[in-house]
């Protein structure tokens, strides 16, 4: 339950937030109106905290973190669809900065409400559980934030995590092997024979602070129509790829979750039998890793005389 500058009461429950107006001393319910996308997203409310604006936060189980427009009396959610750890937000602080704090059922976040972007704290960063008590937080007078969870507590010193938005990783192809012999890249392009028709691509971004958590995505143009999320694998197989002309491309993130959407290519000929582009081929690729084995036919036209 919270007071705002107006002297209003604001209180979270299982079915929604209410609002109690003192002037008109009269209840109103925010409930979730499914299709509506400027409703509460989620009805089981479990954390409250204006920010430094005055803006009234809200928490939910399930919903993410919600912000009421006061002006168009309406709601703006953000989940983990915009970067936050989990969507079930137990508490909320907000630092000397301005900066939320969210402690939720999978680790802790740091949301910034000017920009919305945010960083994850998890068990390597020493927290005491993923999960954390629903409204089991503090700030204390020396700007310190506590939060309690399940196998005890954690106090923050926001003033001592750096404040400095990371760059996106640089990502380099490290390797390029044919039938698993390793052949140098060049100026960027290959040009293979058609018996040269199985790569191998390794890669990886050079991000080195907990670099476990780095993230890739990979796709090869002419073959793949959507890029492929591979997590913290860092390699490819494409065998059987039909003479043409191909893009392999790759892209990865750091572990704050920072994309770099250029990240590196490799353009990619194979020249059909006899070492001329034309004729027809009809056939397939099929691209290896460790768990999955997709296959994919590509149809040639036949070239206009």
């Amino acid at each position: 339950m919270k007071e705002d500058a107006d002297g209003n009461i604001w209180a979270g429950a299982d079915n929604g937030l209410n609002h109690y107006d003192r002037s008109s001393k009269k209840w109103t319910r925010y409930a979730n109106i499914p299709g509506d996308a400027y409703s509460i997203h989620g009805n089981d409310v479990r954390s409250l905290a204006f920010d430094k604006k005055g803006i009234l936060r809200i928490g939910t189980n399930g919903g993410g973190l919600n912000r009421y427009n006061k002006a168009e009396n309406n709601f703006t959610h953000f989940t983990k669809e915009n970067g936050l750890p989990n969507d079930a937000i137990y508490t909320i602080l907000c630092d000397n900065n301005g900066m939320l704090w969210l402690g939720t059922n999978h680790g802790l976040c740091r949301f910034n409400p000017d920009d919305y972007s945010c960083k994850n704290f998890t068990l390597k960063d020493g927290l005491q559980n993923y999960e954390f008590n629903t409204e089991a937080a503090l700030k204390l007078k020396d700007g310190r934030l506590l939060f309690g969870g399940v196998d005890g507590y954690n106090v923050i010193d926001p003033a001592k995590i750096n404040n400095v938005k990371s760059l996106p990783p640089t990502v380099v192809i490290s390797s390029i092997k044919i039938f698993d012999r390793e052949v140098p890249q060049g100026d960027g392009s290959l040009k293979l024979k058609y018996t040269e028709n199985s790569l191998t691509f390794e890669f990886a971004a050079l991000s080195f602070y907990r670099n476990q958590d780095n993230r890739y995505a990979y796709k090869m143009e002419g073959i793949d129509p959507d890029w492929i999320y591979s997590n913290d694998r860092r390699f490819v197989t494409y065998s059987n790829i039909k003479p043409g002309d191909y893009i392999f491309k790759v892209k990865a993130s750091n572990s704050d979750d920072v994309w770099n959407e250029e990240g590196a290519q490799m353009i990619i000929t194979i020249t059909p039998r006899g070492g001329k582009h034309g004729g027809s081929a009809l056939g397939f690729a099929v691209c290896y890793d460790d768990r999955v084995m997709a296959n994919r036919t590509q149809l040639r036209l036949p070239a206009q005389e």
